[in-house]
């Protein structure tokens, strides 16, 4: 899961609230989650991604919505409904990718509570780096 900004048209960024010095957005966030299956492992054991298993689901949504709200997120719920369609639940081992996003962390833990969390190596690197 990811999300991240991608430039919009000036009709669409009106009333949109955004991280301007005015609090206007030049951008919208976009929202994605893949879903792949990797059932053989290479020589060193490291899995590999079967051929022709990738699904991708985006849209321009957000992920948020208040602790006490009764739906999940408009994002959250179609994550959900893409790791139902994939048969997630069946895979003997789940891992949820992200970038260490708080927000991608609480929808792995609230829908796929069994999977592994694991910070991709991109995002790894760069919180190792800014953590030096």
């Amino acid at each position: 899961m990811d999300g991240t900004g991608i430039p919009l048209r000036a009709e669409e960024l009106v009333g949109r609230s955004g991280k301007q010095p005015d609090g206007s957005a030049k951008t919208g966030e976009a929202k994605l989650c893949t879903i792949w299956s990797a059932e053989s492992l290479d020589a060193e054991g490291t899995p590999i991604r079967d051929e022709g298993s990738v699904s991708y689901s985006a849209a321009l949504e957000s992920a948020w919505v208040a602790d006490i709200a009764a739906e999940r997120s408009p994002f959250a719920q179609r994550v959900g409904r893409e790791a139902l369609r994939r048969r997630f639940e069946q895979a003997l081992h789940q891992v949820v990718l992200g970038d260490g996003a708080p927000w991608i962390w609480n929808i792995a833990e609230d829908q796929f509570p069994e999977a592994v969390q694991i910070v991709d190596r991109f995002h790894a690197k760069q919180h190792l780096s800014e953590l030096g």
